[in-house]
């Protein structure tokens, strides 16, 4: 990785979200592989038609629909259907996630779960989360690196890059799955790569999903927020 040619100014951890007002809305091209290893084909959201590369071929749309106590509520369709949605805070550490619902199941998260830190003066940093109801060893783990040139709809644009490792819920020393996200100010996430393992086929799947558009809000962002829990290095 190299790093952009100059340090990022930025004014306020709201812009590593892009914005967190009320019908702020980012389009996405959504792609996955037909065939993640040979004999093993899979759908998405129920299409089977590929493009000529070999991938499956969606579009993702994640829109703020209201400001609640517990944060941004983000839902996210994929296909034209609502699949999930996050509940989303800006801290003086960075961005948080406070509760998820998908599937019509909730979790909310304590302490909130920092996906985005704030900056710092090196290149990279790293940090550990775990909900206070699971042992620490099953939290998840957190790198991040910037800031460096990252690809977005207009071009390149200096930014970071934010990785975390997902812990396998029966075994502390496996991953289970892993994200990727490219972060720009202003934009918030523009690229992401999510890697999930399917121990009984020996591989794993990979759906990656970039920004193509951004619509903003209205009204003034949400109130930056004390984090309520220390990081752990």
């Amino acid at each position: 990785m190299v790093p952009a040619a100059a340090p990022l100014k930025i004014s306020s951890p709201t812009d590593l979200a892009g914005s967190l007002t009320k019908g702020t809305e980012w389009t996405n091209d959504v792609r996955a592989p037909y065939e993640p290893r040979s004999g093993l084909k899979i759908d998405l959201d129920g299409i089977t038609k590929t493009d000529p590369q070999g991938w499956l071929r969606t579009t993702a749309v994640r829109k703020i629909v209201a400001l609640d106590p517990e944060g941004g509520r983000t839902d996210i369709y994929r296909s034209g259907k609502l699949g999930s949605s996050l509940w989303t805070i800006a801290t003086d550490k960075g961005i948080a996630v406070t509760k998820e619902s998908s599937g019509g199941h909730e979790a909310t998260m304590q302490p909130p779960e920092l996906i985005i830190a704030w900056p710092v003066a090196e290149f990279h940093t790293s940090w550990r989360w775990h909900d206070n109801r699971q042992k620490p060893e099953f939290g998840d783990r957190f790198e991040m690196w910037g800031p460096l040139l990252i690809k977005t709809p207009d071009g390149e644009a200096p930014g970071y890059v934010v990785l975390q490792r997902i812990t396998d819920e029966a075994d502390s020393k496996l991953i289970a799955g892993s994200i990727e996200t490219h972060i720009v100010p202003g934009l918030g996430a523009v690229y992401t790569a999510h890697v999930q393992s399917i121990p009984q086929f020996q591989t794993a799947m990979r759906i990656e999903t970039r920004l193509t558009s951004m619509k903003h809000g209205s009204g003034l962002e949400p109130e930056i927020r004390k984090y309520v829990a220390s990081l752990n290095k």
